[in-house]
C-alpha cells in the first residue's frame, strides 16, 4: 500500500516539476525575446562600453578571410565600421565596411576566436542578435551557442582580442553601438570642404565612357549633380546626372585614375561607401582596396585631377555634400498625367530592345523618356511634358514623338500655354527611320499650335542634342535654359572633325548660345518656376502676383 502511494506521490511530484520547468522555460524566452532589439540597419562604431575610446576592429586593416577581431583605440579607420544588416530569419550581420566579409565565430565553447570570414548563408555562425540592457549597453550574441562577443581580459592593453563566451555579467560583454551618419538616397552636390566653391565635376561634360573627374567652380549643372543610390549589400552608387554612368575606380593603388563608366555590378569599382568623420564632414571610400576619392595633392583649383588614394588623413579626401532638393515646377497635388497606353512594337525587330525597355520600365519607374500632363504654375493652367535622361538618355522614338504631339493638341484643345522641359542624345537609333518622322511630327502640331495663338516655352537642360535639338525643342516662342547647359546637333568632336577646324571655348554651351542670340534667358532651376509664372502671365496681358 505504501508503495503505491510513494509512486503515486512521485509521479505527481514529477508533473508538477515537468510544469514549472515549463512554465520557467517559457517566461525565460518570453524575457529574452523581450531584450532583443531590433536596431536600425546602417554603419556603425561598436565601442567597448567601459572604454568609449576604444572600439572593434578589424587587426591591420586586413580584407582576408580568417582576419583577427580585436579591440583597440578608434582611428576613424574603415576596419572599425561595420554595416548592421538583416537577414530574412531576423539575424543580423556584422559587416565589416574595409572588407564586404561577415564576423564569425570561428568554432564552438567557451573563448572561441571571432574573426571575419566571406559570406556563408548555411553556417550559424554569422548570425547575431542585439540585446538591450537597463543601462542603454548592448550585448551581442551569436545564434551559435548563444556565445557573447566578449572582450578577452587576458589580451595586452593595447589590443584585446574578441572572444566568444557563455553569458556573464561583466563590463567585457557589454557594448555601445554609435551610429555614423551617411547620405541618404538622393541628388547631391559634392564639393571639397576646404573649398566649397569646387565641386566634383564629369570633364568637359561629356557622357562618354572613360571620361575623368575633376575639380571645377561649381555652376549648378548636371554634370556636376550626382544621383545616391544605395544597393542591397549597403555599398552606393555615385551617379552623374548628366550620363546615368557611375563613378568608377579604374585599377588598383594610389593615384588611380577615377571615371565614369556604364553600370558593372560585377566588380568592386563602382561600390563605394560615404560616412562623415569627426570633423563632420564626408570621406568616400570605395569598395575596391578602401581607396579614398582625393584631390589631386589635395589642390581645389579647377581642373585638379580626382584620383583614389590611400588615407591620409589630408584636406583633399574631405568633402561635403549638399542635396540637391526637388524644385518642383507644378503646385503641389496639381498634376494630371495623360493616360495614353501606347509602346514601340520595335520596328528593327532588335532582339535586346524590348527587354531593354522592360528593364528600364523596372528599375526608372517610367513608362517611357516623357511624362506629360497638365498642372498649375502658382495657379495658372498649363500643359507641360519632361523628358527623363534615365530611360535611354531621353533619347526620342515613335512613342515619345507621340506623347509630345498629343500633349501638343490638347494644349490647343483645352486653349492652355505649353511647357516642354527637354534633355536628349537625340532620335531612338533603336528605331531607325521612325525615329527620325518624329522630328517632322513634332514640328506640324507645334506649327497648328502657333496658328492657335497660344505660348509654347522650350526649356533646355543639359545635355540636349540631336533630333530633339532639331525640332520641337527649338522651336519655343520662349528658349530658356539652365545654366551650363550642353546643347546642339551634332558634338563637338564630329564637328571638329568634319570641319577640319577647332571650335571656340565654350562651343555649345548655354552661355554661348546665349550671346550669339540662339536662346532668350538662362534660368537657375530653382527660379524656374517663378520665371515661367512670370511669362505666362505677361503672355495673358495681365499682372502677376510675386511669390
Amino acid at each position: 500500500m505504501m508503495k503505491k502511494v510513494l509512486v503515486k506521490a512521485t509521479f505527481v511530484i514529477t508533473i508538477i516539476l515537468a510544469i514549472l520547468f515549463q512554465v520557467s522555460s517559457y517566461a525565460t524566452e518570453k524575457s529574452d525575446k523581450k531584450s532583443n532589439v531590433k536596431i536600425s540597419e546602417g554603419i556603425y562604431k561598436i565601442i567597448l562600453a567601459d572604454s568609449p575610446e576604444k572600439s572593434v576592429t578589424i587587426e591591420n586593416e586586413s580584407s582576408s578571410n580568417g582576419a583577427n577581431v580585436c579591440i583597440q583605440k578608434y582611428n576613424n579607420n574603415v576596419n572599425q565600421l561595420f554595416k548592421i544588416k538583416y537577414d530574412k530569419e531576423g539575424y543580423c550581420e556584422i559587416i565589416p565596411v574595409n572588407s564586404g566579409k561577415r564576423i564569425d565565430i570561428a568554432g564552438w565553447g567557451n573563448g572561441v576566436n571571432i574573426e571575419q570570414w566571406g559570406e556563408n548563408t548555411t553556417s550559424d555562425s554569422q548570425q547575431f542578435t542585439m540585446s538591450k540592457n537597463e543601462d542603454e549597453t548592448y550585448n551581442i550574441i551569436g545564434k551559435r551557442q548563444n556565445l557573447y562577443l566578449t572582450a578577452d581580459e587576458t589580451s595586452s592593453e593595447n589590443k584585446i582580442n574578441l572572444i566568444g563566451n557563455e553569458k556573464d555579467e561583466k563590463k567585457s560583454q557589454k557594448f555601445k553601438l554609435e551610429k555614423i551618419e551617411t547620405p541618404e538616397n538622393g541628388r547631391y552636390k559634392i564639393v571639397l570642404a576646404n573649398s566649397k566653391t569646387k565641386s566634383v565635376t564629369v570633364k568637359n561634360g561629356k557622357i562618354e565612357n572613360g571620361v575623368g573627374i575633376e575639380l571645377n567652380t561649381y555652376k549648378d549643372t548636371a554634370k556636376q549633380q550626382y544621383e545616391i543610390r544605395y544597393d542591397s549589400e549597403g555599398y552606393c552608387e555615385i551617379i552623374p546626372v548628366h550620363s546615368e554612368k557611375r563613378l568608377d575606380v579604374c585599377g588598383w593603388g594610389n593615384g588611380v585614375n577615377i571615371e565614369q563608366w556604364t553600370e558593372n555590378n560585377s566588380t568592386d569599382s563602382q561600390k563605394w561607401t560615404i560616412i562623415k568623420n569627426e570633423k563632420g564632414n564626408f570621406n568616400i571610400i570605395s569598395k575596391r582596396q578602401n581607396l579614398y576619392l582625393t584631390a589631386q595633392n589635395s589642390n581645389s583649383s579647377n581642373g585638379t585631377k580626382i584620383e583614389g588614394h590611400e588615407k591620409n588623413g589630408e584636406n583633399g579626401q574631405e568633402f561635403y555634400l549638399e542635396k540637391i532638393e526637388s524644385n518642383k515646377i507644378i503646385d503641389e497635388g496639381t498634376y494630371k498625367r495623360f493616360e495614353l497606353n501606347i509602346e514601340t512594337n520595335n520596328p528593327l525587330n532588335l532582339e535586346d530592345y524590348p527587354k531593354k525597355l522592360k528593364t528600364l520600365r523596372e528599375k526608372t519607374g517610367l513608362e517611357e523618356a516623357i511624362a506629360c500632363g497638365t498642372g498649375k504654375i502658382n495657379g495658372e493652367d498649363v500643359v507641360i511634358c519632361i523628358m527623363d535622361s534615365g530611360f535611354l538618355m531621353g533619347s526620342m522614338g515613335a512613342v515619345v514623338g507621340e506623347k509630345i504631339t498629343y500633349s501638343i493638341e490638347q494644349a490647343i484643345r483645352l486653349k492652355l500655354p505649353i511647357i516642354i522641359f527637354s534633355v536628349s542624345g537625340g532620335a531612338r537609333m533603336q528605331e531607325g527611320i521612325i525615329s527620325l518622322m518624329q522630328m517632322a511630327k513634332t514640328t506640324a502640331a507645334l506649327t497648328k499650335l502657333d496658328e492657335a495663338g497660344l505660348l509654347y516655352i522650350s526649356v533646355l537642360t543639359d545635355p540636349t542634342y540631336g533630333g530633339v535639338t532639331a525640332s520641337f525643342a527649338s522651336l519655343g516662342d520662349i528658349i530658356l535654359a539652365e545654366p551650363g547647359a550642353m546643347i546642339g546637333f551634332a558634338g563637338q568632336r564630329v564637328i571638329e572633325q568634319t570641319i577640319g577646324e577647332k571650335l571656340p571655348e565654350g562651343f555649345q554651351t548655354a552661355e554661348f548660345l546665349l550671346e550669339h542670340g540662339f536662346i532668350d534667358k538662362i534660368v537657375r532651376r530653382e527660379d524656374m518656376k517663378e520665371t515661367l509664372y512670370k511669362l505666362i502671365c505677361y503672355n495673358k496681358g495681365g499682372q502677376h502676383n510675386e511669390k
